[in-house]
């Protein structure tokens, strides 16, 4: 149900492609039950809890929030929410004063210590020269890679790494057997162009559905799924790693050991190191 910049399974690429209501639907109801069970944590506390328990659940969709940093609810926090424990302001900063805050929205905020909860910054590379600095550096979003490993012009090296996600491990495994059998010659790149044509598809397609951070290129994200597929795909290796129990592949989730043998899957499929391309239908 994750809409992605790839589909690799022809059955999810049918699903997404012809019947985006039913995926819609879908994520609604996640929504629908993500906010009630927060909601819940003030049913019996009266209209102020509910109140504030409202403003802090977001007014947009779910999914362009799935990005590569994810928030986790802290302990209690939505209890202390709804008890009046903590109180949650919308506004942006205007200026400090004397005894705390003060806010765009008119507002003033008594406080003894304000913590800047700013996030990251935009991935930076000194030790590079400058040419290739310009190269990575340019958008403030990060760098998009080629299958989130290679920069299409330059030339022997890959980021084992920045393909981060939700199954980060076997993310950066299979991305460090896709560099390997580049290097050694078995997998064959398709051309400059067709790369960047690639890199400027994902780019745009995640600056149109995913909220921004500064490396929202870099990360693979809630998306692994896909992309774990679209490299084993590459590399002539079955995506597939529940089977032969197929109940297991439509409904159980994938965890990291599923993917402890595509090392030796790879090798059993590739003796003689032929050479692989990537797929040009997939991005």
């Amino acid at each position: 149900m994750m809409p992605s910049w790839s589909h690799p399974s022809k059955i999810e690429h049918l699903m997404h492609e012809r019947s985006p209501g039913v995926v819609q639907s879908f994520w609604k109801m996640i929504e629908q039950i993500v906010s009630g069970k927060v909601m819940k944590r003030g049913a019996k506390l009266g209209p102020e809890a509910q109140q504030r328990l409202r403003s802090v659940i977001p007014s947009h969709p779910l999914l362009a929030d799935l990005r590569s940093a994810s928030c986790l609810e802290p302990e209690n926090y939505y209890s202390f929410v709804a008890e009046g424990r903590i109180l949650p302001y919308h506004s942006e900063v205007k200026a400090f004063t004397t005894n705390g805050l003060q806010l765009k929205n008119g507002g003033n905020l008594y406080c003894d210590i304000v913590v800047l909860s700013l996030g990251s910054l935009t991935p930076s590379f000194p030790f590079l020269p400058d040419q290739y600095r310009t190269m990575l550096e340019s958008e403030p979003d990060g760098v998009q890679l080629y299958r989130h490993l290679v920069h299409p012009r330059i030339p022997r090296m890959g980021f084992a790494g920045f393909n981060h996600g939700f199954l980060h491990v076997p993310s950066v495994e299979v991305g460090t057997l896709w560099l390997s059998a580049l290097w050694k010659g078995s997998l064959e790149l398709p051309s400059v162009e067709t790369m960047e044509s690639s890199i400027a598809y994902l780019q745009s397609w995640k600056r149109e559905h995913i909220h921004f951070e500064p490396s929202r290129s870099c990360g693979v994200n809630t998306r692994f799924q896909q992309y774990l597929d679209t490299l084993l795909k590459d590399l002539q290796i079955s995506p597939y790693r529940k089977l032969p129990n197929v109940l297991a592949e439509v409904f159980v989730r994938y965890r990291a050991a599923d993917y402890a043998d595509v090392f030796k899957d790879y090798q059993r499929g590739n003796p003689a190191g032929k050479i692989l391309s990537p797929s040009a239908l997939l991005n």
